[in-house]
């Protein structure tokens, strides 16, 4: 070994592990996940889950795509051919086919596409107090209802029409018939269809071996109601233990290898993208972009984050699994002293039986690392004074401005302005500053501070 000095192995960790290109474009083999937290189980129709299944050949009445909706309680499905998959046609269907049939629910569920979180079915939901719900950006596993019908559905269709394609409409509700009759038997352990009438359906196979004699009705047409309605009561109460026994049961699976995620308010971390620009390969693309910090604690492992370059907030909520931490390369250890580099002829054993050349290294080490950070504080601390003196000087005489809080963004075209109080002056010489005179850590910490109010007053 040429080189040594002390925390030398330590130090090239640390180096490597800051480097910004190889925190964007590797992956971490041993990272690992968030625990699972199911959506908890409500009744039927209280909450619906939407999506739509996209890139199916045309059919004869211009039908390209399926607007699934799904009941997460009892499994009830309804499937609707679409032509454009706009916000209009996906809240005309919305409305008369769900709403008017089985009445509006508290809470819809969806992901982030277009027609769901459009203005339209914004003001449907306002009018009939539903409470609209979004999954977080590619996390498909929090819609994960609809997620596992769309594959079960478009395998089922693939059975009929592998020849002829464009006949799928024609199988449409036929399958949905054959998915509301199936019993549930990894979570409810009922059919859909006994969940929502409390009968089972009358399918065509019962009208060819049911006698006839045993087709009719109890004579006390009050008693066969009554009995109607304890039996789907039960039958609701015994799903809903089902369910919650089945989510316990695969969320013990799924947590034997998670870890809780430990990120905080102002967090530097790296987002998770599988977007590839057009014309470059996914298999070189680097996976990680920004950094960005966190500015808000959502849901138990959800998060707002903004850009830390410009603070620009990004809409959709993240889980914590595509998020990994920031390792700021101004962290890394400050390079060794030259005379320390220089000195080839020893190795680590020969320095461990020369204490008197080790207790010099060491010394020249610390010395050369506190004249360092010295440096580096008065460069930070002059920095800081020319970041903080306002255009509009309150006071000519002094040099230095201490910012006491920030009050106020607003954007003059394309520059976002702060307004400033100062430490020690009056609110008449608050001053409007423009991003470039203020530390970066001080606008984040007011972004974050922003988003905190305002999540309180929407739950206030």
């Amino acid at each position: 070994m040429k080189y040594y000095w002390k925390r030398m192995y330590s130090d090239i960790e640390d180096y490597v592990k800051t480097c910004i290109e190889c925190q964007q474009g590797k992956t971490n083999p041993h990272s690992k996940r968030a625990p699972l937290q199911p959506l908890p189980a409500t009744g039927v129709f209280e909450r619906i889950h939407m999506d739509i299944l996209c890139n199916l050949p045309q059919s004869a009445g211009g039908f390209n795509q399926i607007l699934l909706v799904v009941c997460p309680f009892s499994k009830w499905c309804e499937a609707f051919p679409l032509k454009t998959g706009g916000a209009v046609e996906t809240a005309r269907i919305l409305y008369n086919e769900i709403i008017c049939r089985y009445g509006p629910c508290r809470q819809i569920l969806t992901d982030l596409m277009k027609n769901f979180t459009s203005n339209l079915v914004k003001e449907i939901c306002k009018i009939f107090q539903i409470t609209k719900l979004n999954t977080s950006s590619y996390h498909p596993e929090c819609n994960a209802a609809t997620e596992r019908q769309n594959r079960t559905l478009a395998t089922s269709l693939r059975m009929y029409c592998h020849d002829n394609q464009s006949t799928w409409p024609d199988y449409l509700q036929g399958v949905m018939m054959s998915f509301r009759n199936t019993i549930q038997t990894e979570s409810t352990q009922y059919s859909p269809y006994y969940l929502v009438f409390g009968r089972e359906p009358r399918n065509p196979i019962d009208i060819a071996l049911i006698p006839e004699s045993t087709k009719g009705l109890s004579k006390d047409a009050e008693s066969a109601l009554k009995l109607i309605v304890d039996n789907l009561t039960l039958a609701r109460k015994i799903a809903k233990t089902n369910i919650e026994a089945a989510q316990q049961k695969y969320k013990t699976q799924h947590d034997k290898n998670v870890e809780e995620p430990t990120f905080f308010i102002l967090d530097k971390v790296w987002l998770y993208c599988t977007r590839t620009p057009v014309g470059l390969s996914p298999k070189l693309q680097r996976k990680w972009t920004g950094p960005y910090y966190i500015a808000e604690h959502i849901g138990e492992y959800t998060y707002r984050l903004r850009k830390a370059s410009d603070n620009k907030i990004l809409k959709a909520p993240v889980h914590a699994n595509r998020l990994k931490k920031y390792l700021d390369p101004k962290n890394r250890p400050t390079n060794p002293p030259n005379e320390v580099n220089e000195d080839n002829d020893l190795n680590p054993e020969e320095l461990m039986d020369m204490p008197e050349i080790l207790d010099r290294v060491n010394d020249t080490i610390i010395n050369h690392t506190q004249n360092q950070v010295g440096k580096n504080n008065q460069n930070d601390q002059t920095q800081l004074h020319k970041d903080k003196q306002p255009s509009q000087n309150p006071n000519p005489q002094q040099d230095i401005y201490d910012v006491e809080r920030i009050l106020k963004c607003r954007k003059r075209g394309n520059i976002k302005q702060y307004l400033i109080k100062w430490q020690g002056y009056s609110s008449s010489q608050n001053t409007w500053e423009p991003s470039n005179n203020l530390p970066n850590n001080l606008i984040q910490h007011f972004h974050a501070q922003s988003q905190s109010k305002n999540k309180r007053k929407r739950h206030g």
